[in-house]
């Protein structure tokens, strides 16, 4: 299942500041790696530019999984410390848990192009 480019990034990052906005509360966002850091930060700067978001600063705090967990994160209830609301990335989820997830879609049906749509 290939779901790269659908937006899920933006579109968790779009909640994390209209709720780090709309409430004034510190905002964690877990994102896998360094790399996705950036691209997440990149992503944010530009929501807020094209938003006329106006945040105080570190209020959305993005972090990697190893920095979050060595600072308290617990993906069992997904909170961390001071943060009112944690958002984690699709791939940070696939990554911290691929063994899992890989057991969850173990013995699925194999999608097909004639699978019908519907409930009837």
């Amino acid at each position: 299942m290939n779901r790269r480019q659908t937006g899920r990034t933006t579109r968790m990052l779009e909640q994390a500041l209209d709720h780090a906005w709309r409430r004034n509360e510190q905002v964690l966002v877990v994102m896998a790696t360094e790399t996705q850091v950036r691209y997440a930060r990149r992503i944010l700067d530009r929501l807020i530019r094209e938003g006329h978001y106006a945040l105080r600063s570190r209020v959305i705090t993005i972090s990697t999984i190893s920095r979050a967990e060595q600072e308290g994160f617990d993906w069992t209830l997904l909170q961390s410390g001071i943060f009112r609301r944690v958002f984690v990335d699709h791939h940070a989820i696939e990554m911290r848990f691929a063994r899992v997830l890989r057991e969850l879609h173990a013995y699925d049906l194999p999608e097909t192009a004639n699978t019908p749509q519907g409930g009837d």
